[in-house]
């Protein structure tokens, strides 16, 4: 994943605070994966709401990758003149607004991954169900990337040892660690976005966990993402 988009964000925040006006930026998605929603807003001074407010959306491509986006979240936070930035790079929950898009203290039917979750802080609420150790094999599709100089479509296959409280989320988690990780710089035009899944998820003991993380067995993609 194209890290350095947002992180133009993050390097924001990474100043701390500066004063007043505060900028805060939250990306909400239907898993912890993809981000299809951004909130910009400005609380002008200590105890003031926040105001004004701007929401992008978007459902192709995640919206930490999105260059025109990022771009507009740092016009909107320039323009209100913003001393501080306050954001994170992980998804804070389920796009769609409790009491609005769905009944007041139920769990939106369009994104059952947060379901049992703490919308805000991407949590499970129930903090006495245990975590254990999972190995994923991930694979990935419609990967342009850079080969002996020239530009070409691949997929690949790697494994990723994650802690979970179950394999829905261990496959979650894996995919957030490779984007994570930055290694692969796919050369993908946005409307043809690079694919990776879960293929396996096997649960494993504490003791099976490589101490070097694992390598990509590569091949070329003839289908890609169609």
């Amino acid at each position: 994943m194209p890290r350095e988009i947002w992180n133009r964000v993050l390097k924001q925040a990474s100043k701390g605070f500066q004063g007043y006006p505060i900028a805060t930026v939250a990306y909400y998605g239907p898993n912890a994966s993809k981000a299809t929603k951004v909130v910009v807003a400005i609380v002008p001074s200590e105890d003031a709401d926040a105001d004004p407010l701007e929401r992008w959306f978007g459902a192709e491509r995640d919206m930490r990758e999105d260059e025109n986006v990022t771009n507009r979240i740092l016009r909107f936070i320039k323009d209100h003149r913003a001393r501080s930035v306050a954001a994170v790079g992980k998804i804070l929950g389920c796009p769609h607004e409790e009491g609005k898009d769905y009944p007041e203290g139920e769990a939106c039917p369009r994104c059952p991954y947060w379901a049992g979750r703490d919308r805000w802080a991407g949590v499970t609420r129930s903090d006495d169900k245990p975590k254990r150790q999972y190995r994923v094999l991930l694979n990935g599709s419609n990967f342009w990337l850079q080969i002996d100089g020239t530009p070409k479509r691949m997929g690949f296959y790697t494994t990723r040892f994650v802690e979970a409280v179950d394999p829905e989320r261990a496959g979650d988690a894996a995919i957030e660690l490779l984007r994570a990780e930055g290694k692969l710089k796919p050369l993908n035009d946005r409307t043809d976005p690079p694919r990776v899944f879960a293929e396996e998820i096997d649960e494993v003991g504490t003791g099976d966990t490589p101490a070097v993380v694992p390598g990509f067995a590569f091949f070329t993609d003839e289908q890609g993402s169609h």
